[in-house]
């Protein structure tokens, strides 16, 4: 549910879709992530149907921030952070 919200919600095949759906689309994709020259690289099937949703999921994804848990410093001083 959430990542149709975060990057799926234009997509009109995908934006309501059951979970076996989304599944069966997006995490059964036929794809290669590899790295190189410390860039990640994602081959994908071009024939596959839902490859286009899948690259702009990717994008989304990967151009969102980064979560940094910040400690509470009173806490810190009190060795329970």
């Amino acid at each position: 549910m959430l990542l149709q919200r975060l990057t799926l919600h234009n997509q009109d095949n995908l934006e309501g879709a059951e979970p076996d759906t989304m599944h069966l689309c997006l995490y059964h994709l036929p794809a290669r992530l590899t790295c190189h020259a410390r860039r990640r690289v994602l081959c994908i099937e071009q024939t596959w149907p839902c490859a286009a949703a899948f690259t702009t999921n990717w994008n989304r994804l990967t151009q969102l921030p980064a979560a940094h848990l910040t400690a509470d410093p009173a806490l810190m001083r009190r060795g329970l952070g």
